[in-house]
Formats: C-alpha cells, sequence, structure tokens
C-alpha cells in the first residue's frame, strides 16, 4: 500500500508540473492538506519539508507558510533532465473509478523497476494535454503511458505525439488511441469480459 505521504507529495508535484501551481504561489496550508488527504499533520510535514522542501520543489518562509520554488535555473543548467528512469503517465480523469487501480498498478511494478514516476491529469481537455506532453518532450522522459484526451474526436495535439516519435520517446496509450497514429496501445475489453463472467458463472452452476 503506497504511503500517505507520497500522495500528498505526487500531489503537489503534478500540479507543479502541470502549471497549475507557479512559482513563488503559496501552496495550500498543512491544515488544509490534513483534511484534503484525512492524514495528521505529521504526515503532511514529511510530505512537504521531509522530501519536496528536501528536492527543491518548494521552500518555506517563517511565519508567511510554504512556497513554489522557481526551478527555472536549475532545470536550465541540468538541460531539463529528470533522474534517470523516469516514466510519465497521463490520464484524462484520475477520480475514473477503473483509473486509479490501472495507475497503482504500473507505478508499483515501475517503482520495483526502479523509475521514477510523475502522474498527470488532462481533465480530458486538449490545452491541458498540450501542456502536458510539452513538458514531457521537454524533461527528457524515457517512456509514456498516456490514456488520450477526446480520442473520438480529431485531436490538435497529435504533432506533438510525433515529436515523442522523433525524440524516441516510447508511449502507450490505454483504454482508446488515435487512428492517426499507429502506438501499442491496451484496450479493456467490456463485451469480452461480460462473456467469460457469464460463462464462468453457468458452468459453476450447472452441476
Amino acid at each position: 500500500m503506497e504511503a500517505k505521504y507520497k500522495k500528498i507529495k505526487q500531489s503537489i508535484k503534478s500540479k507543479i508540473l502541470e502549471g497549475l501551481i507557479v512559482p513563488y504561489q503559496k501552496i495550500s496550508s498543512e491544515t488544509e492538506l490534513m483534511e484534503q488527504f484525512s492524514v495528521s499533520r505529521h504526515t503532511v510535514r514529511l510530505a512537504l519539508g521531509g522530501e519536496l522542501v528536501n528536492e527543491g520543489w518548494l521552500y518555506r518562509e517563517q511565519g508567511a507558510g510554504t512556497f513554489c520554488s522557481d526551478r527555472s535555473s536549475l532545470e536550465q543548467n541540468q538541460q531539463y533532465e529528470l533522474p534517470t528512469k523516469s516514466i510519465a503517465i497521463v490520464t484524462t480523469y484520475i477520480s475514473e473509478y477503473i483509473f486509479p487501480s490501472i495507475i497503482r498498478g504500473a507505478e508499483s511494478y515501475l517503482s520495483e523497476q526502479g523509475y521514477h514516476v510523475s502522474i498527470f491529469n488532462t481533465n480530458n481537455k486538449y490545452k491541458q494535454e498540450k501542456r502536458i506532453l510539452t513538458n514531457i518532450i521537454a524533461g527528457k522522459y524515457d517512456g509514456v503511458i498516456i490514456e488520450p484526451t477526446n480520442s473520438a474526436s480529431s485531436n490538435p495535439n497529435l504533432i506533438y505525439y510525433l515529436d515523442l516519435e522523433k525524440k524516441h520517446i516510447p508511449y502507450v496509450m490505454i483504454n482508446a488511441s488515435y487512428e492517426e497514429l499507429e502506438p501499442v496501445s491496451f484496450m479493456m475489453d467490456d463485451v469480452k469480459g461480460g462473456y467469460l463472467q457469464t460463462k464462468y458463472l453457468l458452468e459453476r452452476g450447472s452441476y
């Protein structure tokens, strides 16, 4: 089971990477984070001071609160290079009932293999997907697991997927794909699932 402080850490990091929290912006207070994640103050402080501040994502001002660090100069010096073995997971709605399980499974396996995992949420919006893909390309990730945004419609962001291919960044699509592209993709087959469930039920009751 994932440690509670890691959920807080990942949530804040994802918002920073997506541009939802900008440099010098004050983040939620310890009390607000305690209520949001239903955790103790110790857990919140472990995520903030013990992890995000030490890693340079946040900084503290005595009596004022905790703020987002300006990492632009650091990233420029590092040429936007992330720690080795970094994978991005992009989903449309992270609250959807099925996807947290997929994400947990992927994150658990990747962590076991020594990969750093960053999770992004597009809210099924092209503008947000564009921002995330741009960050992924600039960040030099080793690979991407992505759920396409509005996969049934023509996507204006296809050029960014082509950029991934040009930069030899492999990506896998889950639950859907774009017909203009030919990525490796994994779909859930609800019809076959229903068939197998019904077949199993009938076989169990046939004796």
